[in-house]
């Protein structure tokens, strides 16, 4: 079958979820959040997965067949998966237990027609998604619209991880990026990388170091881009440098953080450890 490279994909995001649990509190809050439209035929076209395991979710013939065709686009396409697991309990998918077995007791019951090869595709593919790092939602929780918040703005900067750069294509970029990511090549990673890209202006210096930024920040759990650095901080101070780089870093748009000359004595406020 054909691949499909992520930034070829037409969508963003592919929610999958039983509507008769979730439609009406978190998925339709969720669903808002990313502004999606759930279409069966757009799980190959989209960059991201998110499966809401719910308690009758496996009652669903056409959420187990999403199911499925999630996890080919997956090992095919390397598309992101994000399941959250909504008031259930992570090994009852993955053992097909209390409300994920009894649509199976009975298969040609509950899903009258299909053949067993399909449910056999099924019942691998519950335990196969159980095991892909995602979200928990119990039922004493937090807040559910903290969370929706919180895994939407972890979408997005997903999203932004696998958005290619706009400047990729240019004449010439090609052979000095090889340069530059010679240069930081992690072999050795107890070393900190760092490269100055000197010249005058206007040659491309920030469009290079833009372009490499776009290539490599998919391989760090966190990156950000500051420029124009000494315009900005001129124009609005260090402190609101610190704050976005590091709200971009710690992936917390709250955060708040001390002036830079007492900062050590009062460090990052609201930063997760």
């Amino acid at each position: 079958m054909e691949s499909h490279p992520a930034s070829s994909l037409e969508f963003d995001v592919f929610l999958s979820f039983r509507g008769f649990d979730t439609r009406d509190n978190f998925t339709g809050h969720l669903d808002k959040a990313l502004r999606l439209t759930v279409l069966f035929d757009r799980i190959e076209k989209s960059k991201i997965a998110i499966i809401v395991f719910s308690k009758n979710y496996a009652n669903s013939a056409w959420c187990l067949r999403e199911l499925v065709k999630i996890l080919e686009c997956r090992n095919r396409n390397q598309q992101l998966v994000v399941p959250i697991f909504y008031k259930v309990d992570k090994s009852d998918v993955e053992k097909q237990e209390k409300s994920f077995v009894v649509p199976f007791e009975a298969p040609e019951v509950t899903f009258p027609g299909v053949t067993p090869e399909e449910i056999s595709l099924w019942r691998s593919a519950l335990p196969a998604a159980s095991n892909i790092l995602g979200y928990v939602v119990k039922e004493i929780s937090t807040s559910e619209a903290k969370l929706v918040d919180d895994i939407a703005v972890d979408t997005f900067k997903k999203l932004n991880d696998l958005a290619p750069s706009g400047n990729e294509g240019l004449v010439g970029i090609e052979s000095r990026l090889k340069i530059l990511e010679k240069l930081l090549s992690w072999e050795d990673s107890d070393f900190v990388h760092i490269i100055g890209i000197v010249g005058m202006a206007g040659i491309g210096k920030t469009t290079l170091a833009d372009c490499l930024y776009g290539r490599m920040r998919g391989q760090f759990d966190g990156s950000c881009f500051l420029t124009n650095i000494c315009e900005n901080s001129c124009r609005s101070g260090l402190e609101s440098l610190l704050k976005k780089l590091f709200s971009t870093l710690l992936n917390d748009r709250d955060l708040e953080i001390g002036a830079p000359g007492n900062a050590h004595e009062k460090g990052v406020k609201g930063a997760n450890s």
